[in-house]
């Protein structure tokens, strides 16, 4: 009974421990691979672009809103331990106005 016990122990500490690894390397890997404000609009031209093509009335809604806040991508990792990252930029009248970042962990199998 002890040996299933620390067995499982095991198991929990060593999955504990890649999840925990991967939230790192994601988290270093954003603040490392931090884009510039051009490359960030280019991701979100293309982001918009798709956007447009790929949903009906994309364009029209985009017109009517007031400002778009758009995330190209958002990188995610996990196992036990998660998190995620990603840059975008605020548009206002198609323009940008600033530029955000999103990050975030989770804990939980």
């Amino acid at each position: 009974m002890r040996e299933g016990f620390r067995l499982k122990a095991g198991v929990v500490m060593t999955l504990w421990t890649l999840g925990l690894g991967m939230l790192v390397t994601v988290i270093s890997q954003g603040a490392a691979l931090a884009k510039t404000a051009r490359e960030i609009d280019v991701s979100v031209d293309v982001a918009v672009e798709d956007f447009e093509k790929k949903v009906t009335g994309g364009k029209e809604f985009l017109t009517s809103s007031k400002g778009v806040l758009v995330f190209p991508s958002v990188l995610k990792a996990g196992f036990g331990i998660g998190g995620e990252y990603g840059e975008g930029a605020l548009r206002v009248e198609g323009k940008t106005v600033d530029y955000f970042s999103i990050a975030s962990d989770s804990f939980g199998f």
